[in-house]
Formats: structure tokens, C-alpha cells, sequence
């Protein structure tokens, strides 16, 4: 049977063995480290449940994440409520979220329209009309509707065709594209036609 020399992980020493996976050199070695590791574990008490762990890290101080939710869930029971002013009715209130900002729903209910009617207005030129306009929205650009429809239809507006006469039925028509017929069944008859010529 094969042998190969490792290193004894506890002692340092060189041994034989047919097992690859053998880190160590006897049973006594392994006892020992065994031992060793066990003195080296770290153990202190959960600030939440006061429950003795194993700490798998050194910044650890909860034995489980339920217990690191309980505690933080007390953390903020402690700290609310907090009575502050509502900007709006300059009135005292309890808060209980950091998201709480105002007294009561319609003291939110006027923020938002104050906030709307505090929107900067921007006088610009319409550049379809040339009329002089007041936008609400940065990115106004039309004064209406309708100079937008009418900009955009000219900016889109379909080129005129080029006229052409058709080599079947000798009509005139205008196309934009490179057709020499007026119609498929004109350049049917067309091509078959000049097949039986």
C-alpha cells in the first residue's frame, strides 16, 4: 500500500500514512489540540436574554438575530414618543416614528398644497406660436397642446413622393419608394408579358 509523508498539525513532526486526509500524527496530538481550541473559545452573555454563548466573532454580542430584534425593538419603544412642533400648526405633538413630521392628516394634506403652490414659474417662448408662456414643469417647453401636435406633425411631416409614369398601364402616380409600377398587378402582367414576348 501506498504512503505519504505529511506534517502532524499539533506537533510539527513528519509521518507516514496511507490516508491522505491525516493531519495528525497520533490520537494523543489530536486530544491535545482538541483541548487547546476548546481553551481558546470565547464565551460571554447575551445583552438581551443574558444568556451565555460561544462568540463566533469578536464584535458579537447577541446569541441569536431574535434576540438582536427584541433588543432593538426596545431600543425604540424607549426612545419615542417625542413631542415636537408641527411646522404647519405650530402645534405640539406626540411622535412616534422618526417619519412623523406633522400633527395631523390635514396639516399634511396643506404641506402638499403649499408645496404646490410654492412651485417656481418660468416664463419661456413657445417655440410653435412664439407666444411668451408661464411653466409650471422644467420641462415645459409647448404653451398648449395643440403648438405641440402642430410642432410635432411638421418636424414629422411626410416628404412628397416623387412622380413617375407606370411602364404597363402608362398612368401617372407618385410614390417615395423605388417602385416603377402603380400597382402589383400592373407589374404582373408587365413582367409576364414581356416572358411571352
Amino acid at each position: 500500500m501506498d504512503t505519504t509523508e505529511n506534517t502532524c498539525k499539533y506537533c510539527n513532526q513528519k509521518f507516514f500514512t496511507s490516508n491522505v486526509s491525516k493531519i495528525f500524527c497520533s490520537s494523543s496530538c489530536y486530544k491535545k489540540f482538541k483541548a487547546e481550541e476548546a481553551a481558546n473559545v470565547i464565551t460571554t452573555n447575551c445583552i438581551n436574554c443574558n444568556k451565555l454563548f460561544v462568540m463566533r466573532r469578536a464584535t458579537q454580542i447577541y446569541c441569536s438575530e431574535d434576540c438582536r430584534n427584541i433588543y432593538a425593538t426596545m431600543l425604540r419603544a424607549a426612545r419615542y414618543p417625542v413631542t415636537i412642533i408641527c411646522h404647519v400648526c405650530q402645534q405640539p405633538f406626540e411622535k412616534f416614528s422618526p417619519y412623523e413630521r406633522h400633527a395631523s392628516k390635514d396639516c399634511v394634506k396643506k404641506h402638499d398644497i403649499n408645496s404646490l403652490r410654492t412651485k417656481v414659474v418660468r416664463k419661456r417662448s413657445c417655440p410653435e406660436c412664439k407666444n411668451d408662456f408661464k411653466a409650471d414643469d422644467s420641462s415645459q417647453i409647448f404653451c398648449s397642446e395643440e403648438c405641440r401636435v402642430s410642432h410635432h406633425n411638421k418636424v414629422k411631416a411626410i416628404p412628397a413622393g416623387k412622380l413617375k409614369t407606370c411602364p404597363n398601364c402608362k398612368k401617372t402616380f407618385t410614390t417615395l419608394s423605388k417602385n416603377k409600377f402603380c400597382s402589383i398587378s400592373c407589374k404582373t402582367y408587365y413582367k409576364s408579358k414581356k416572358y411571352r414576348s
